[in-house]
């Protein structure tokens, strides 16, 4: 705890001090529809419609990513109220959890397709791919009122670059990594565009040795991602991925098994149509089919598990007045299955939802309400509202009301029952929770200070094994974020967050610390041709409660992890079209674990070179 209150007043110092100093109006560049603006940024996640991030009352966290990504998770750790669960380092597995929830309550998009499997309820990060992406936009939450199932917690959106009609935008580049532990990556990117058509393609290849015995690994992925625009108010966009991996799977600490690999292969297709209707309507479809193959083997087991989900739907946006828009719209699902461990199985879900978002002047008020129907559990409704008033040109207030959901996994559902260890249980029916949330924004020139307060309840929560909705979970915390530019090239971004989540016994959940501060300075200034940049960045992470089955005493224990405290730093070179960047991670070289029984890398760098041409 006393590291946590020296790195939080360490946090507002910084903050405080940076808010003095005055600097040039910021130039970023933000797209809407077809052309560049200079302005705020732009939300699309919250309400499936473009909006303002000023005119959003939610908690929203837009991530610039303005360079070419290892793994999504880089840039995702550290934030407020986000927690990345990393079994061992590499490309092993890598879960998020928001706000203390699990992370089968967290939901996952790309582009807007949701990842979450049907089959065990999570979306692995080290299987997403990293190349062009732009953005990656967090809404702290429930958002099941928009997007139906597993966003309990709140919702990631990893957004890749837009392609821009109407315009020269045509590039090609590619660059070269090497680092610890016997790593490389090679990757490229090629990208045209014209009036009314565009491309864009990238590769990538990773591979390492790892820090274990038997955590050796690779993978190759590909995107693509076409636009045109064939008459003047309508636009189709396809949007693709594929990337196959092979790993060792050590194991923890206590039980190795030099024996296991794993090879997985995820493949997303998605195609969405877009017309306007003038400047009143808008009529959006999509459709997508995500596969995923995942083989795991060892000296004891082999299983083979195929899931394909097919999704498609239809929205209508409306823009009744200069102030009220209306969205409706409905989304269709079917999952596929075809495992060794569960057999053939498939669920199909409908859901219909409903939105209205007034924006008036300083005020915002949103309300909306999804109906789905699952083949398997039935019904579940999910409404929610909230509203924002702009209390002056400096301060922002918002409160939201939301229901949530998650569905039963296939796992849970229909695993095979044995006689010493249960199996799955087909008479489940969706954890249901509800948040509540207020808090808002504090813009001092060029520092905004972001913070909430929230209550979260889950009721029908799964448990045991066989599992029942027998479960319930309450919790409460507070995040802050503060970032800005604080002038001679310098930015700076101070996180803050306090979550108690506990279930019906008064136990605090597992692997969710009650404190976390995460501090980054950095900086980058062009001298002519010539524009360096570098980076400095600490996290410290609370003590946090592990659960296990010891097999000596026959029973689950439950211990507590230490804390630690981790410093990245990072730096480079961009001489046009070439850059040269570094990045040493864990600098103190520090021992410790994020899940138990499973250690992480000590002190790590990456050398990267890459080009591009305009």
């Amino acid at each position: 705890m006393r590291g946590s209150i020296t790195l939080t007043i360490a946090m507002l110092s910084l903050i405080a001090i940076s808010s003095s100093i005055s600097i040039a109006e910021d130039d970023t560049e933000y797209y809407e529809g077809e052309r560049y603006y200079r302005m705020e940024p732009i939300v699309v996640t919250a309400t499936r419609l473009p909006v303002n991030v000023s005119d959003v009352p939610f908690s929203v966290d837009i991530i610039e990513v303005d360079e070419e990504l290892h793994s999504i998770h880089d840039v995702l750790q550290g934030n407020a109220g986000i927690e990345i669960l990393s079994y061992g380092g590499g490309s092993n597995l890598r879960t998020l959890s928001i706000r203390g929830s699990e992370s089968t309550q967290s939901l996952i998009l790309f582009n807007g397709i949701p990842l979450n499997s049907a089959y065990d309820g999570l979306m692995d990060l080290s299987l997403l791919p990293s190349g062009g992406v732009e953005r990656i936009e967090v809404i702290k939450g429930p958002l099941s009122a928009l997007y139906g199932s597993n966003g309990m917690g709140g919702t990631v959106n990893i957004i890749t670059k837009p392609l821009v009609l109407g315009e020269d935008g045509s590039s090609i580049g590619g660059g070269y990594t090497t680092g610890s532990y016997g790593y490389r990556g090679i990757d490229g990117n090629l990208c045209y565009s014209s009036s009314n058509i565009g491309i864009k393609t990238g590769i990538k290849h990773q591979e390492g040795d790892g820090f274990r015995k038997n955590s050796d690994y690779y993978s190759d992925e590909a995107d693509l991602n076409i636009g045109f625009r064939p008459i003047a108010p309508l636009r189709i966009d396809i949007t693709g991925f594929k990337k196959l991996s092979n790993l060792g799977v050590i194991g923890p600490e206590s039980f190795e098994d030099e024996t296991a690999r794993q090879d997985d292969n995820i493949s997303s297709f998605g195609s969405s149509v877009e017309y306007e209707f003038g400047e009143r309507a808008t009529v959006r479809s999509n459709f997508s089919v995500i596969k995923r193959e995942r083989h795991y083997r060892s000296e004891y087991v082999d299983s083979l598990h195929d899931l394909k989900t097919l999704a498609g739907g239809a929205e209508v946006s409306i823009k009744t007045t200069e102030f009220h828009t209306l969205i409706a719209g409905i989304d269709l699902l079917r999952d596929d299955v075809e495992s060794t461990d569960i057999g053939s199985q498939d669920t199909q879900n409908t859901g219909l939802f409903l939105q209205n978002m007034l924006i008036y002047d300083r005020f915002t008020y949103i309300n909306g309400v999804r109906v789905d129907k699952h083949s398997q559990w039935g019904y579940a409704i999910t409404p929610r509202q909230a509203f924002l008033i702009k209390a002056s040109d400096m301060i922002n207030v918002r409160s939201s009301f939301s229901l949530g959901f998650r569905a039963p996994t296939m796992v849970e559902l229909y695993w095979p029952q044995d006689p010493y260890f249960g199996g799955g249980n087909p008479d489940l029916v969706p954890e249901q929770s509800w948040e509540w949330e207020v808090g808002g924004t504090i813009d001092l020139k060029k520092i905004d200070i972001d913070g909430d307060f929230y209550y979260t309840r889950v009721d029908d929560k799964i448990v045991g094994w066989t599992p029942y909705n027998i479960g319930e979970s309450t919790g409460y915390g507070i995040d802050l974020t503060a970032k800005g530019e604080i002038g001679y090239g310098f930015s700076i971004r101070g996180d803050y967050s306090y979550n108690k989540t506990t279930d019906e016994d008064d136990k605090v959940l597992d692997y969710h610390p009650a404190n976390k501060v995460g501090l980054t300075l950095a900086w980058e200034k062009p001298f002519g041709i010539i524009t360096p940049n570098a980076e400095f960045d600490i996290r410290f992470t609370d003590e946090r409660n592990a659960t296990y089955y010891d097999f000596g005493q026959g029973d689950y224990v439950t211990v507590k992890m230490p804390s630690y405290t981790l410093i990245d730093i990072g730096g480079g070179v961009n001489i046009s079209p070439v850059s040269i960047n570094i990045a040493v991670n864990n600098l103190l070289d520090k021992s410790y674990q994020i899940i138990y029984d499973y250690p992480m890398p000590g002190r790590e760098y990456k050398l990267s070179i890459s080009a591009l041409i305009k």
